[in-house]
């Protein structure tokens, strides 16, 4: 993916999303100021910044970089509340899950 094709996808997923640049920048904990001048200027994202955009899209980097693909990949969120998970008894899924729940049940902002 070249910087011209990054910057494309970033505003097709504004659009689909209904987001704002400032909505980007709260989502992904990039500056406002970066995504503004990174979107004005098209100069190459640092890598950093590259994939805390797409975290912040909440999707991962094959959904980012291909949004065809099927291939089921989990983002950087998923894959650390896994890891933070492991090993919990039962009870302590049970109650992750119906926070979950509760969450997800929530209007999204």
């Amino acid at each position: 993916m070249n910087t011209e094709q990054f910057y494309l996808r970033v505003e097709q997923l504004l659009k689909e999303y209904c987001w704002s640049r400032n909505r980007l920048a709260k989502e992904s904990k990039v500056p406002k100021s970066t995504i503004y001048n990174m979107m004005r200027d098209r100069n190459e994202p640092k890598l950093e910044t590259f994939f805390e955009i797409i975290d912040g899209f909440h999707i991962p980097l094959g959904k980012f970089v291909n949004p065809e693909t099927d291939e089921k990949e989990y983002t950087t969120a998923q894959i650390e509340l896994l890891k933070l998970t492991e090993g919990f008894s039962t009870s302590q899924y049970e109650r992750v899950l119906a926070y979950a729940q509760a969450v997800s049940q929530e209007p999204k902002k």
